[in-house]
């Protein structure tokens, strides 16, 4: 607060942190029992600098995300119809290339790079292969069903039971966004679209594409605030019948049910909760009143 602002300050993994400030994020890795000293400006938070003994790998970071910015100027990410499928993959592959160029002069120059060195290259993959998803989804929902089979091969090679990645930004949206783009595959040929026989056939392809017990619990924790948010109150039977089928993480299922029991009274076919109300002529009423007979309920606001 020395400097007249907050920073809010997040693990995100064992030894990486996220800061963030004013809509700007900037990623850090923390030696254990290590004390630091961050020196950043309110206007740009990759101008920040670190002192300590994590210093040397998180000025790199810092100045990775600083290179960033223009790997993005110098290679943007096309939008499906502005490039042929080919073309496309052939520029980002380019983004993906410059990237570990910058890794492999800086690993020369930087002893400390080393033991993050694989790590580095496999998070650049799983970015191409995130990028390849959003342009095959882009071109489906523009009528372009064929993809070039370069993109195919590409995101089959990945490892998505890599356990040393469960925790990475990319990998887990790569990873998610390919469940998504086939259980979207087997939604669009089924009579039942409701949002949560949707995010049972997203689970369903989760488990399965992955064999790591680990990775599924973490990327299905990951999904979960977003299943909750567009399910609502709907009936999680099904779902519930999915998820136990697939992941043997206990907590989790326990979590989900008792979530879900919040909501039951309220599912399909149920008797409706009772409310009282006052009637057009002013009589006190109650809603099982009425019970066996069509209502007809109009709700309304005065804003």
């Amino acid at each position: 607060k020395e400097g007249g602002f907050d920073l809010l300050i997040e693990q995100v993994s064992a030894n990486y942190f996220t800061i963030e400030y004013n809509r700007q994020s900037l990623v850090i890795y923390l030696l254990p029992a290590d004390v630091v000293t961050l020196q950043a400006p309110g206007v740009n938070l990759t101008d920040a600098k670190i002192t300590g003994s994590s210093a040397p790998y998180c000025n790199f970071l810092i100045e990775r995300q600083k290179e960033e910015r223009l790997f993005q100027a110098a290679y943007p990410m096309y939008k499906a119809g502005t490039l042929a499928g080919e073309r496309y993959f052939t520029a980002r592959d380019s983004v993906k290339n410059a990237r570990l160029t910058a890794l492999d002069k800086a690993k020369s120059a930087h002893d400390f790079i080393s033991p993050f060195y694989t790590t580095e290259k496999k998070i650049y993959n799983f970015q191409m292969g995130l990028d390849l998803i959003n342009y095959q989804t882009q071109s489906a929902k523009m009528g372009m069903t064929v993809v070039p089979k370069s993109y195919a091969d590409f995101i089959d090679k990945l490892d998505i039971n890599d356990e040393s990645m469960a925790y990475d930004a990319a990998y887990k949206s790569f990873t998610l966004n390919k469940a998504s783009m086939l259980a979207n595959q087997q939604y669009q040929l089924e009579s039942d679209k409701s949002a949560i026989h949707y995010y049972e056939l997203t689970i369903d392809a989760l488990c399965k594409m992955l064999s790591i017990e680990r990775n599924k619990s973490i990327l299905i924790s990951e999904l979960m605030p977003q299943i909750i948010k567009d399910s609502g109150t709907a009936d999680m039977s099904g779902f519930i019948a999915t998820l136990e089928r697939c992941s043997k993480d206990e907590k989790l299922i326990a979590s989900v049910k008792k979530y879900a029991a919040q909501y039951e009274h309220l599912n399909k076919g149920r008797i409706a909760p009772d409310a009282e109300f006052y009637d057009a002529n002013g009589k006190p009423s109650k809603l099982s009143d009425y019970r066996g007979k069509v209502v007809y309920i109009d709700t309304w606001a005065t804003w």
